[in-house]
């Protein structure tokens, strides 16, 4: 959570505190939790402030073994928005964020 500011907010409303009492019970869900990088974009839009875009595809699995990846496997993916600042301390810290589930076809669209 160190790439999170104290003064992070959703647009749901929720800070910081419930970002960190959210992600625990996300990640027990499954035996296995992997995340690959689909696509990110970073846009400087201000002096001190960079915008993110980012597409990530999340697995899922509670097979014990190669035969039974397939079959107990779940796929899904997330559309996530993001700004950050540059603090005091040098660090970029997310200060807002907000994410969507997308599509299969997005999921699986390869980028230009």
């Amino acid at each position: 959570m160190e790439q999170v500011c104290e003064r992070f907010h959703s647009p749901g409303g929720g800070g910081k505190e419930e970002l960190r009492a959210a992600l625990p019970a996300e990640l027990s869900r499954g035996r296995w939790v992997r995340v690959f990088v689909s696509d990110v974009q970073l846009h400087s839009t201000a002096a001190g402030t960079l915008e993110l875009r980012g597409t990530f595809v999340m697995g899922r699995s509670k097979a014990f073994n190669l035969e039974d990846l397939a079959r107990e496997s779940t796929l899904g993916g997330e559309r996530i928005q993001g700004v950050l600042e540059q603090e005091a301390d040098g660090a970029w810290r997310f200060v807002t964020a907000s994410h969507r589930a997308v599509s299969s076809e997005e999921l699986l669209r390869i980028p230009d």
